[in-house]
């Protein structure tokens, strides 16, 4: 192995196009090397084309398509029934991480919820912290605090449920959520199926009526996820979600908020947006000194013209701006 790569290596999101142009133009990783279309050792290069091809994103065509006609068709979970007529809003709010929520901006988004009354909300994952199942070191005073949190959970989902007693409320999964599933595999397989350890039946969501999901692809124009991209600002963030999944887009995950649109050549215009979070502040002891920001996102869909308005909302001093 090359001496200089290192699997920490960060590209730009211009060598990533680069690589993912070249590809499709029919060259051989090897090609793409010596003549340096991304000025990389053949290591590097082939390590990042096969976590491309592992993200399931815009080169591994084949996957994002498969992803794409599976949500259209229903297949996940429950097919989604959208208006008819008017406009139809909807509201994306993710990383609450709860217990480490900030209640001042979960007091916010329930307040701008009940008066906006939003057709559809989207829970866009890490509602759920699952400290306690992670594999990184515990302190011991939280081991034994796991159903407390979920119970704290229940209760804000019924504080919002409460709220918008006729929307649709949708539940993306996010890598927090996928603690408790791993977890069960990794300690307990043979649990692993039972219904009652999963996150719907947990946070009681058949009885919440919130439809827990992979992600929510809407009105098969903005596809909606947790996000799996984190890089250096929210900014390179979203622009490597827009390069990966080539469809307009909203995502959570980073705990920032950013919002990009991008037109090439004669394709139309697409949109990227991460939405900021509901956390603390802190760094909840991931990392330190975060560029964290408490948001929302907002979508407006005009149903006769088949267009929409897409929109970043800051909470700012207890208010959803």
């Amino acid at each position: 192995m090359d001496k200089n790569f290192s699997h920490g290596e960060v590209w730009s999101t211009e060598e990533e196009e680069s690589l993912i142009q070249a590809k499709k133009n029919g060259m051989t990783l090897p090609e793409i090397f010596k003549k340096k279309i991304v000025n990389r050792s053949l290591e590097s290069i082939k390590h990042k084309w096969k976590r491309l091809q592992a993200w399931g994103g815009k080169i591994a065509t084949d996957k994002v398509k498969a992803k794409l006609e599976k949500e259209k068709n229903g297949d996940q979970t429950v097919k989604v029934k959208y208006k008819k007529k008017g406009t139809e809003t909807v509201i994306i709010a993710g990383d609450f991480h709860i217990p480490q929520q900030n209640e001042v901006a979960v007091n916010a988004l329930i307040k701008y919820l009940k008066k906006v009354q939003p057709d559809i909300f989207v829970i866009n994952g890490d509602f759920l912290d699952a400290y306690q199942v992670s594999k990184f070191d515990k302190e011991v005073d939280r081991i034994g605090e796991l159903q407390e949190d979920i119970d704290m959970a229940v209760d804000i989902l019924k504080k919002i449920r409460k709220a918008i007693p006729n929307a649709d409320i949708y539940y993306i999964e996010g890598n927090h959520e996928l603690r408790v599933k791993k977890f069960l595999l990794r300690s307990a397989a043979q649990l692993s199926p039972l219904r009652a350890l999963k996150i719907e039946s947990l946070l009681e969501l058949d009885k919440l009526r919130v439809i827990y999901k992979e992600f929510l692809y809407y009105r098969n124009t903005i596809f909606i996820k947790h996000g799996d991209i984190a890089r250096a600002t929210s900014g390179a963030t979203v622009q490597g979600e827009l390069t990966k999944m080539n469809v307009s887009g909203v995502s959570s995950h980073i705990h920032s908020a950013a919002q990009i649109y991008r037109k090439n050549g004669l394709e139309s215009e697409k949109m990227w947006m991460s939405t900021g979070c509901l956390c603390e502040l802190d760094g909840l002891g991931y990392c330190d000194y975060p560029s964290w920001n408490h948001g929302i996102a907002e979508v407006i869909w005009d149903i006769e013209s088949g267009t929409y308005v897409a929109r970043l909302k800051p909470i700012i001093k207890g208010e959803v701006k």
